[in-house]
């Protein structure tokens, strides 16, 4: 209807594979497969709720909320803005994180990273260029914290009362 079927010519390029490189908002890899991304919300993702997970996230996009696993890995890219309490094994910041941070075994604020709220953390690793505003705290031997805590006499509010009744 258009042209001369007799003239049309169709042309199709051989099939390639796109090679795949990292970026630096991803978590390294190693021989461990716990350290593979198993879940990825990109830098168009809008989430608020709550998120569990056990074992490898990189968030991209905005979250508000809450993000909880008890031994999984969580790197906060380069793109993101989260609010909210995060808690994890190993959690690695890149990008903009409002809100408390607990991690069983290490945190890690890298390059141009910002956290402003409070950090819990055995191991904490900082690099030169990142913003954080709040409290740290190392609870790295849960051992030395029993002891401090035998040699800390117990007070029950009654004798409070008493010792300050026997001032007055």
């Amino acid at each position: 209807m258009f042209g001369n079927k007799g003239n049309e010519t169709t042309t199709t390029a051989p099939a390639t594979s796109v090679p795949t490189r990292s970026t630096p908002s991803q978590p390294k890899k190693s021989n461990n497969n716990n350290n593979d991304i198993t879940a990825y919300l990109g830098p168009d993702i809008r989430i608020e709720g709550t998120l569990h997970f056990e074992s490898s996230v990189l968030i991209e996009g905005e979250f508000k909320g809450e993000i909880v696993s008890e031994h999984g890995q969580l790197t906060i890219g380069e793109k993101a803005n989260v609010e909210g309490n995060l808690t994890g094994g190993q959690i690695t910041i890149r990008g903009l994180v409002k809100g408390s941070v607990n991690a069983t075994e290490r945190v890690h604020l890298a390059d141009r990273g910002e956290l402003i709220g409070d950090l819990t953390t055995p191991s904490l690793q900082m690099d030169e260029s990142v913003t954080f505003e709040g409290n740290c705290r190392m609870n790295g031997n849960q051992n030395s914290k029993k002891e401090s805590e035998k040699k800390t006499p117990e007070t029950s509010s009654e004798e409070i009362v008493d010792a300050i009744e026997s001032v007055s």
